[in-house]
């Protein structure tokens, strides 16, 4: 599987780029929302799983952080934890509480059970309105809304607008989804199926995540009693948060075992009814502490300080692409050239050589007694096979106790995507030159409707080797590979030039063989070096069954005026569903790259395959037979001219036709967070900034509203990047 998603580091810009872009400026006029409805409704879902028959009150808090004695309203969640509350003309800041008597029930994912909700937990969220405030506005009561309440009433000063503020901005940082305005919804349930907000399925998840840690007696939280022990778990974790010098955090070890029940859920398909099947690139409980904006601005400046952010980055990251010299898209081709040997194919040359080796030498030492031919396995399927040749130009297979003049291996065909009469393959062909070393000749084969090979240039060279009595325990490989071609049979290099070595060691399951890697390889195309490759210490592949379960590559690549520096990991290698092509679905690579002597990003890409299994890369791609993947990318990416922006970023494709992106970025003054989401047809953007600014983009919707603390603050105009701000002031983000 090739990392060939390095673009992904910029797809920041095509999320955005469909808001506008560009230089900005303001002046007076433009259009006001002509001010607040007098009556509102609240209306919102509770839930740690859906909580049924729960007790709601809504408090009001004066400008002292001090709570009203009595609830304004008060009312009880329906059987799909939803409740309704009319605030009249009220304004300012308000608590929801959520509290249990006898009757309430709440849902537990992970035994897909209603539980009795314990009468002495209470789940709190927080509302502020100004005068402005639309006559609608949602309530959602978590663990999440609670553990932004609890955060702001312990910090100095109690529950305060500003307290509010640098708790709301901390909790959607740590999150990486905003709980005051994200629904909930049980993860194991057919809503969770149905889900398409990002936010949504991970929020769902995270409350999954509460329950797995209740089950598993985490935290200290022993006994019994399911439910006390999900209240336990929430006052350990969630009720633990603290927002202190302009910091909000946990303790690690609690940020250690959600991160952990988190990964645990998403990977249960008893618990995770969602389509997110995968974390890369989700900020979710990887940081104890996170840092706060611990000023309250006013809306329309916070709103204008969003677009700033946007429009500075979005302008930088277009002129980073717009540059001849670091392109994104010339990023990506030279990243893919420096790593285009050490897809698969070096696992592959390493195992099958080894293989040809240890026969050979197995029947040769065994007095041309044993197997003429052998077959490689992995997992079941077929990835080769290995014969033994009495003529040097290997006709005649081995028979009776003849010698053997040679071996010839042979690497399973893989069908060429874009025509199923073609198929590619490798073989070596390896000849004793002496005690310890062979001579070979290596090819990269293309056959057309099982007609005899149409063979490239042979890569010749030698091999070398060592052995402790029988058991070959190293090898070296020096000389030239053949070329290599994607899965359309297009060349990707025209040769390579290896000097490779190898050790050999059987682990202690006394079944799998690791290969310790060291050497450089040498990549050319159009008679030009494309890439030089150094494998350091610490590289490897495990094998099973002489097929490659586990490749890690540690790499220094230079090449094309980039450089790449890092580790390569390949893992989980499976076949499509006819068994023909075997591939690793994980795909990871973690280092930075560089082009031009500038860096352009340090991290992690990650690339993951669900589906391969039931995959048929040879029939047309439908409904019912789709790849579900997912590629992530987290770390630093480094904007010339601009500070470097902390990015996560996440793309998936859950079904047919459909896609999902989310990301996440910090430029040291604002924390951005970004989904967008096309399962319709449509495609929808939400952003949002840590301090609560949101607004939502839909194709064919021209107008968007730009709203915080449930009052539009502006209007931005898709089609010519004017937002007009209800102060009567504008700017364009183009």
């Amino acid at each position: 599987m090739k990392l060939t998603k390095l673009a992904l580091a910029c797809a920041l810009t095509s999320a955005l780029v469909a808001c506008g872009g560009g230089s900005s400026s303001t002046a007076d006029g433009g259009n006001s929302n002509g001010g607040g409805a007098t009556t509102r409704t609240l209306a919102g879902v509770a839930a740690k799983g859906l909580i049924k028959n729960g007790i709601v009150k809504v408090f009001s808090y004066d400008a002292a952080g001090q709570k009203s004695a009595l609830p304004l309203v008060q009312t009880r969640t329906a059987a799909d934890g939803s409740y309704s509350v009319n605030l009249g003309s009220n304004i300012g800041l308000f608590t929801i509480e959520v509290s249990a008597d006898a009757s309430t029930t709440m849902a537990d994912e992970i035994t897909h059970q209603d539980i009795a909700m314990p009468t002495d937990l209470t789940l709190r969220s927080v509302v502020q309105l100004d005068g402005n405030a639309s006559s609608a506005i949602k309530g959602y009561v978590t663990p999440f809304t609670d553990m932004l309440v609890n955060a702001a009433a312990k910090a100095s000063g109690g529950l305060t607008a500003s307290n509010v503020a640098a708790a709301q901005s901390g909790v959607i940082t740590m999150l990486g989804f905003d709980p005051l305005s994200t629904k909930p919804v049980n993860a194991d349930s057919a809503a969770a199926t149905a889900a398409t907000d990002p936010a949504e399925q991970l929020q769902s998840l995270a409350l999954a995540a509460i329950s797995r840690l209740a089950s598993d007696s985490s935290l200290g939280c022993v006994g019994a009693n399911i439910s006390a022990k999900i209240k336990c778990v929430i006052d350990a974790s969630t009720g633990s948060a603290n927002l202190q010098n302009g910091t909000l955090s946990i303790a690690l070890t609690t940020q250690a075992a959600l991160s952990a029940a988190l990964k645990a859920v998403a990977a249960d398909p008893a618990i995770n009814k969602t389509t997110l099947a995968s974390l890369d690139g989700k900020t979710t409980f990887t940081q104890a502490s996170v840092p706060t904006s611990g000023t309250v601005e006013n809306p329309t400046a916070a709103t204008k300080a969003l677009f700033a952010s946007l429009r500075t980055n979005i302008q930088a990251l277009s002129d980073v692409s717009a540059a001849s010299d670091n392109s994104v898209n010339v990023l990506k081709a030279n990243f893919d050239a420096a790593i285009a040997p050490l897809d698969q194919d070096l696992a592959d040359w390493v195992l099958i050589s080894d293989s040809g080796v240890t026969m050979f030498n197995n029947y040769a030492s065994n007095g041309n007694v044993g197997a003429s031919n052998i077959r490689i396995f992995n997992n079941g399927n077929l990835v080769g096979r290995c014969f033994l040749y009495s003529d040097a130009a290997s006709t005649t297979e081995v028979t009776g106790n003849a010698d053997a003049n040679n071996v010839f291996c042979r690497l399973a065909k893989v069908r060429i995507s874009n025509s199923p009469l073609k198929e590619f393959t490798k073989t070596i062909k390896l000849t004793p030159t002496g005690a310890t070393s062979f001579s070979y000749a290596a090819r990269a084969r293309l056959e057309t409707n099982d007609v005899p090979a149409t063979t490239g240039i042979a890569g010749i060279g030698t091999v070398s080797f060592a052995k402790t009595g029988s058991t070959t325990t190293a090898i070296t490989i020096a000389g030239d590979m053949p070329a290599r071609t994607d899965n359309t049979g297009v060349a990707i290099t025209d040769k390579e030039t290896w000097n490779v070595n190898f050790v050999r060691t059987l682990e202690a399951d006394n079944v799998t063989t690791n290969y310790a890697l060291a050497g450089g390889i040498t990549a050319y195309k159009d008679g030009a070096m494309l890439s030089e490759i150094t494998l350091k210490n610490g590289s490897f592949i495990r094998a099973l069954e002489q097929a490659p379960q586990e490749v890690q590559l540690l790499l220094d690549v230079t090449g094309n005026g980039s450089k790449v520096a890092g580790t390569l990991y390949l893992a989980t290698p499976t076949a499509d569903k006819l068994g023909l092509n075997i591939i690793p679905t994980v795909a990871r690579f973690t280092g930075s790259f560089s082009n031009g002597g500038i860096e352009f990003f340090n991290g992690a890409l990650t690339a993951t395959v669900f589906n391969y299994a039931s995959y048929d890369r040879n029939a047309v791609n439908s409904a019912a037979n789709f790849l579900n993947a997912s590629v992530a990318f987290a770390g630093v990416a480094k904007i010339p001219g601009r500070p470097d922006l902390t990015l996560t970023l996440s793309a998936t494709q859950p079904a047919f036709g459909k896609k999902a992106f989310s990301g996440q970025y910090s430029d040291g003054s604002n924390v951005i967070l970004i989904n967008s989401t096309n399962v319709t047809g449509v495609r929808i953007i939400d952003i949002l900034s840590s301090n609560g600014v949101a607004m939502q983009f839909v194709d064919g919707v021209n107008q968007a509203n730009v709203k915080k603390n449930n009052s539009i603050i502006a209007t931005f105009n898709q089609s010519n990047g004017i937002i007009n701000y209800v102060d009567g002031s504008f700017e364009s983000l183009k």
